[in-house]
């Protein structure tokens, strides 16, 4: 919309003007003049004179404030033009009266022509059905309303934009819609893109003749595809999404599922192994597992994606062709893993190459040999108390545990290893079997991964944020140390619940936070995110900015678990508080400015009235006018000189 300019009138109108309002005044005041002496003439001469210079001074006042006034108005709309989304005033006609910079870059306008289009012309056809009803909603509710629609830029090029509108009436236009446009194109098209892939991978999983399923880090089934029905002998996957993977092991396979699982937890990716699967009608049959990790942008495991064979025809046609013994030997000698068997007198009786492997030494080298050669001499009188325990039928508390101890490579190197192991007895004697795993690259990846958490934790602190993970159904949550400092508490004593933090909401913000949660949990907004007021130790208010999203929910899709961020906005708002008090100002300003306008104009007047005494007073003394009037000239003598 074209700036409006209001010019001063020129000198000769305004003196015409004071001359006309001079004489309509003298005439109907009609007041006789008494003659003054000389000596009272000049003291109202000199009267004058000091008053006019008064009056000067105060226009040029005046001046100097419009001049500051003009410089912060200044200020402000280019605030208002460089506004990293656009902003438009939209008439109750639907016509575009003023949109900064950004909104005419956005919509491809130049500056002269933002004004006066019609609003619509940039909404995109099939669009401009739902931006109408987006308008009736304004009208009927007074609310502020969202929306997102395709709009249509000048030069006809697409791209879509999340608008927000308030309806606000303005003294001259009336009722406006003031919108704030923000292009959300790449965001469009990143969704767009996620949902192919999405399409592209439940394709995938259709088509898979093998059972692709991806469990949570605690070893809950999140998803099947559905060649899992047919193997597992299930009608629906709901029927086995939800519960542990172990309800589709048999029981004899737990235990190295857990330590499978276990690892996988850790960042540890085994290599594929075989199972027995447990169908529905509890009949089991032989897997095979291929595992691998979906791990979260920070590099730290989310998921487990497991992809499973049934190799039952493949395990049939092996048990043809081996014996028990032998192939339970083939098993252990293929493994990675470290198998060792030691008998009652804790000697080594079983070496597979993984323990070669692991340890350094060949089968002829240990066998015979005691199991203290594997351990360091602190871990060997734990070791020989322990074989006491356990032929002496007493607490077998290791046996069936996975534990990390140390052990001694032949070399003599120390290294970190897991070690599971399970007891078992023939022809009257009792051996014990160990799988034992070498978890130095674990260990190596696990103090890492402590140090990308510290890291982690340095940011949040730089960034004042903190981290909430809540148990919606408990309502417990457990906190950042960032969370309770933000709020002036103390980590070490500070314990965060969901009815403590609704007690430390200001009251007016509850209900605003309960309906955006009530939103997002309903589905009806697409992220929990709101700003509220929390009372600190100090009892003192705090703006927050909280993010949250659900990242669990039971079978009825009732919300189990919520994590998110709290972030410190009070700075913010101070200076959105700030910016509104100064625009209150510049508005006050101007009005101040525009009474003084009007005073000044009032002034010019009486100036006029009071040079045109002063000449009426020369005159009498005899003396030239000071002051030019509109049609006489100006005697250039000096005051007192009569013509020669």
């Amino acid at each position: 919309m074209a700036d409006k300019e209001v010019r001063p009138a020129s000198s000769a109108a305004m003196r015409r003007k004071s001359e006309e309002t001079a004489l309509a005044d003298a005439a109907r005041r009609l007041e006789p003049v008494e003659p003054l002496t000389a000596e009272a003439a000049r003291a109202v001469l000199h009267e004058l004179r000091v008053h006019q210079i008064e009056l000067e001074m105060q226009n040029e006042e005046l001046r100097r404030i419009q001049e500051a006034l003009e410089t912060e108005k200044g200020k402000y709309f280019e605030l208002y033009d460089l506004a990293p989304v656009g902003y438009c005033t939209v008439s109750d006609l639907g016509l575009i009266l003023l949109a900064n910079l950004t909104a005419a870059r956005m919509l491809g306008l130049t500056r002269d022509r933002k004004g006066g289009l019609p609003f619509v012309r940039f909404i995109h056809p099939e669009d401009q059905d739902p931006f109408h009803r987006f308008q009736r909603r304004l009208v009927e509710t007074g609310s502020p309303e969202t929306c997102e629609l395709r709009m249509v830029r000048a030069d006809g090029a697409h791209f879509a934009a999340h608008l927000e509108a308030a309806m606000a009436l303005d003294p001259e236009a009336g009722r406006t819609f003031r919108i704030v446009l923000t292009d959300i194109t790449a965001r469009v098209r990143a969704a767009r893109e996620r949902q192919e892939l999405e399409t592209r991978y439940q394709s995938i999983l259709n088509a898979s003749p093998d059972n692709i399923t991806i469990l949570d880090l605690e070893g809950l089934v999140q998803m099947v595809s559905p060649a899992a029905l047919g193997m597992f002998g299930y009608e629906r996957v709901e029927d086995m999404e939800g519960r542990p993977v172990l309800d589709f092991i048999a029981p004899a396979d737990h235990l190295r599922a857990n330590l499978i699982l276990a690892g996988l937890a850790e960042g540890v990716i085994p290599r594929p192994g075989e199972y027995q699967g447990l169908r529905r009608d509890g009949s089991t049959f032989d897997t095979e597992v291929n595992s691998e990790l979906i791990r979260d942008p920070a590099g730290r495991p989310a998921s487990i994606v497991l992809v499973v064979r049934d190799i039952t025809h493949r395990k049939e046609a092996e048990a043809a062709l081996w014996v028990s013994e032998a192939r339970n030997r083939a098993i252990a000698q293929s493994a990675y893993d470290a198998i060792i068997t030691s008998d009652s007198a804790g000697a080594i009786a079983g070496w597979n190459r993984g323990a070669e492997a692991i340890f350094g030494y060949a089968e002829a080298e240990v066998l015979g040999q005691p199991m203290t050669l594997l351990m360091p001499e602190r871990h060997r009188a734990a070791h020989l108390e322990g074989m006491l325990r356990v032929g002496s039928g007493g607490d077998q508390h290791v046996i069936g545990r996975t534990v990390e101890l140390h052990g001694i490579r032949k070399g003599g190197e120390e290294f970190a290893m897991e070690l599971s192991m399970a007891r078992w007895e023939s022809e009257g004697d009792w051996f014990i079997t160990g799988i034992i795993r070498d978890i130095t690259q674990r260990k190596a990846s696990e103090a890492a991964l402590r140090e990308s958490e510290a890291r982690l934790r340095l940011a949040l602190t730089a960034a004042e944020q903190g981290l909430y993970d809540l148990n919606v159904q408990t309502g417990e949550a457990a906190v950042s140390p960032e969370y309770a400092t933000m709020l002036g508490f103390d980590p070490a004593t500070f314990r965060e619940t969901n009815a403590a933090w609704i007690e430390r909401l200001h009251p007016e913000d509850r209900e605003p936070v309960a309906a955006a949660y009530r939103d997002y949990v309903a589905g009806l907004t697409k992220e929990y995110r709101i700003e509220f007021r929390q009372r600190t130790a100090s009892g003192d208010w705090k703006w927050i900015l909280s993010l949250g999203r659900v990242v669990e929910r039971g079978p009825d899709g009732a919300p189990l678990r919520m994590l998110g961020t709290h972030t410190d906005i009070t700075e913010r708002k101070r200076i959105e508080v700030d910016l509104r008090r100064q625009t209150g100002e510049l508005r006050a300003r101007n009005e101040e400015l525009q009474r003084f306008n009007r005073l000044v104009v009032g002034r010019e007047l009486r100036m006029i009235e009071l040079k045109e005494e002063i000449n009426a007073l020369c005159r009498r003394l005899g003396e030239a006018p000071r002051h030019r009037g509109s049609n006489e000239p100006v005697d250039p003598r000096p005051a007192g000189l009569s013509p020669a």
